[in-house]
This record gives structure tokens, C-alpha cells and sequence, in this order.
């Protein structure tokens, strides 16, 4: 029913308008967060959203767009967080204990009974806020390091600097282009 309501009334007709785009993401996750298959949704999503990537009305409205585009595998976090880690094993191994940690460690070390992939969305959240505020600072650390990893991931794949309005190192090609003539003529840049 929902999905059908999804169809015939969200993206009925695919819209630009920025409370569509945010309605549609946030009901596709929130179907799948408990468990539906909602087939190609995101695909259609993706595709419109894509087009629209220099737009950046809200924040918001930016959030939403990566969420259809990194569902679609067209910004791929984990891998460019394994490529990362592989050029720095010390931090990769560190990391991989971290993350043991998270998934295995149990009550009363880690507020869970069960693996951390085998919980819920809000029980996840609920885990790492957490280990984001806890005293010790063991827990605190694998929270800094969680989330540094995944900021990295996320923004250092190219594929995102057109969602967040990033034009790249130095400005992108103008600016690189401004770098390289400063060098050229130091004195009249």
C-alpha cells in the first residue's frame, strides 16, 4: 500500500522540486529500514537526482540526493575506504580491531546484546551516540575513528564534490589554473 501510494502520489511524475526529492529518499529508506524491497525506486531517483547536482538549494535536500546516489552504488564509500586502508596498513589493522570491537563486543562494554550489524538503524545510532559521549576513552575512540573513516570514504570520493559544491584541490580546474600561472609569474599573479 505504501508503495503504491509511493507511485501513484511521491514520484508519480518525476519532479525537481526539493520537497519531492526529500519525500521520496526519506520513504525509500524508511521502507527499506524495515524491510521492504522497493525494486527500482532508487535507480529512478538517482538518475533524476544526477542530472540536478549543481542545484544545492537546502542541505537537506543535498542529504536526501546522496542517499539515492550512494543506494545506487554511484558513490561508493566502502570502497574507497578499502583503497584508502590498503595504502596504510598500521591504521588499517588498527582499525579492523576497532571495528571487531564494535561488531563483537558486548554489554557492559558496548550497550548491545547482539552483533552491531545484526541491529536495527536506530539501535546502531543508539551504540555509537553512546560511544561518542561515553567516559571511557577507549569508547570514544573507536567513535572518532568510525567516523573519521566514513567522512573520509564519503567526501574524498570525487563522486560526492558536486553533491556538497566541493569544485576539488585548489579550487578545481580554475583554480588550479590561477596556482599555476601565480607560479609561473610570482611577481604578477
Amino acid at each position: 500500500a505504501v508503495l503504491a501510494l509511493y507511485d501513484r502520489s511521491i514520484r508519480a511524475e518525476p519532479s525537481d522540486f526539493y520537497l519531492d526529492i526529500q519525500n521520496a529518499a526519506s520513504l525509500l529508506a524508511r521502507l527499506e529500514f524495515n524491510g521492504a524491497d522497493v525494486g527500482a525506486r532508487w535507480q529512478e531517483l538517482a538518475d533524476h537526482v544526477e542530472t540536478r547536482l549543481d542545484d544545492h538549494v537546502l542541505a537537506f535536500t543535498d542529504v536526501h540526493a546522496m542517499m539515492a546516489l550512494v543506494r545506487e552504488r554511484r558513490i561508493d564509500p566502502a570502497g574507497r575506504a578499502d583503497a584508502w586502508l590498503a595504502g596504510t596498513p598500521e591504521l588499517a589493522e588498527r582499525l579492523s580491531q576497532g571495528l571487531a570491537l564494535l561488531e563483537f563486543g558486548f554489554w557492559p562494554l558496548l550497550a548491545k546484546l547482539r552483533p552491531f550489524t545484526a541491529l536495527s538503524p536506530a539501535a546502531r545510532d543508539a551504540v555509537l551516540a553512546d560511544c561518542m559521549t561515553s567516559r571511557l576513552d577507549l569508547k570514544r575512540d573507536l567513535f572518532k575513528g568510525v567516523k573519521s573513516v566514513a567522512t573520509l570514504a564519503f567526501y574524498g570520493d570525487p563522486a560526492s564534490h558536486a553533491l556538497v559544491g566541493y569544485p576539488g584541490p585548489f579550487g578545481g580546474a580554475a583554480g588550479a589554473r590561477s596556482i599555476e600561472a601565480a607560479m609561473a609569474d610570482p611577481l604578477n599573479p
